[in-house]
């Protein structure tokens, strides 16, 4: 909320700001707070052995409290019913990548390095995209009815993937911008993990990072056409994009991400194997 205030006061599009900011934060605070209460609990585990129940006892018993202040407030009241299907389907969609990194996750080290990068930054920009999508429609029709097209045709659900480059398209430059994005940030974000873990000195300049580049590339794409159909065909059903399609493109791109890093990975391995 702080950030879409500070927006409006410098005449900034919200969803370039506020949308991203708070996926950050969100992800540093939860990481953060795990981080803290495993070490409490293992730290403790010999002369407080039950305070890993009597923390999940706590939290379970705040839940009313958090609800009860949700349910009071104008702003947050409609997000208590309608934000518990798309956050359960997201984490069960998301699962999934944690099951895939629980089996390979010891045999490649540069999972542990690269996983969080290639979903933090898809998941960053198919929010932005999809914020401003939907924010359009908002302002341009009412809900059940999609814009039409620059031709004049009703607009339709399923789009074909190349016409999301036309140049007629609204939102084809923000498309393209988040799109080149990407490559740039990633060889930016690898060459800092070089720089902070030199051993990964093979893995950076070697087959892994025009791989790895790759696939981040595949993903942004994918998830960039996804949250574009998802968006059309909730607002055609009269629902509020805003609760459904982030959580769920952002856990559909922890899936593909964790899927072509461990594609990247077997082929780094088979390579790298055939040299010696």
């Amino acid at each position: 909320m702080v950030a879409t205030l500070i927006s409006f006061k410098y005449h900034i599009d919200p969803n370039n700001i506020a949308v991203p900011i708070v996926a950050c934060i969100g992800d540093i605070t939860t990481l953060g707070a795990l981080d803290l209460m495993a070490r409490l609990i293992y730290y403790n585990r010999s002369g407080f052995p039950w305070l890993a129940s009597f923390i999940t006892v706590i939290t379970i018993l705040l839940v009313p409290l958090w609800c009860w202040i949700a349910y009071n407030h104008p702003w947050t009241r409609s997000s208590l019913w309608a934000c518990w299907f798309p956050t359960l389907t997201s984490v069960t969609i998301s699962s999934a990548a944690g099951v895939l990194l629980e089996f390979e996750g010891s045999e490649f080290s540069q999972l542990q390095l690269y996983q969080p990068l290639i979903t933090g930054i898809g998941g960053t920009i198919v929010a932005v995209h999809s914020s401003r999508i939907a924010t359009s429609y908002y302002c341009c029709c009412k809900p059940g009815k999609l814009p039409k097209t620059p031709s004049g045709k009703p607009g339709k659900v399923c789009i074909f993937p190349p016409s999301v480059l036309c140049p007629k398209k609204v939102h084809t430059p923000t498309y393209l911008v988040l799109l080149g994005i990407v490559v740039p940030a990633q060889v930016l974000f690898s060459l800092l993990i070089y720089a902070f873990i030199p051993s990964h000195l093979s893995v950076c300049y070697g087959l892994f990072l025009p791989l790895y580049v790759i696939s981040c590339f595949v993903q942004s794409t994918i998830l960039l056409y996804v949250a574009h159909v998802l968006v059309n065909f909730l607002w055609k059903h009269r629902i509020d994009p805003g609760f459904y399609v982030i959580p769920g493109c952002h856990a559909l791109g922890d899936v593909i991400g964790t899927i072509l890093l461990l594609l990247c990975c077997h082929i780094y391995k088979i390579k790298a194997c055939s040299h010696h």
